[in-house]
C-alpha cells in the first residue's frame, strides 16, 4: 500500500474558508485527525453545521458536521 496526499478543510454552509485541518502526505492506513474547533486565527467556532471537504489524492468527500457547545 502507498501513501497519498490529503487535503482536509472545513468550511461555513455559505463556503467560508474557516480552516485547513490538514494537508500533507500521509501513509495508507487508519489516520485520525483531531481539530480543536478554532478557525485559521485561533477563535472557537460558533455553534453551527460545517462542511468538511476531504481530498485523498484525487479523491473528493464532503461531510457535514455539526459543533455543539
Amino acid at each position: 500500500e502507498q501513501g497519498a496526499d490529503v487535503k482536509i478543510r472545513v468550511f461555513t454552509m455559505t463556503g467560508k474558508l474557516v480552516r485547513e485541518v490538514m494537508n500533507k502526505r500521509c501513509e495508507a492506513g487508519f489516520q485520525e485527525i483531531p481539530w480543536d474547533k478554532q478557525n485559521k486565527d485561533g477563535e472557537s467556532v460558533s455553534q453551527s453545521l460545517y462542511l468538511v471537504v476531504v481530498h485523498i489524492g484525487d479523491k473528493k468527500e464532503v461531510l457535514r458536521l455539526g459543533v455543539r457547545r
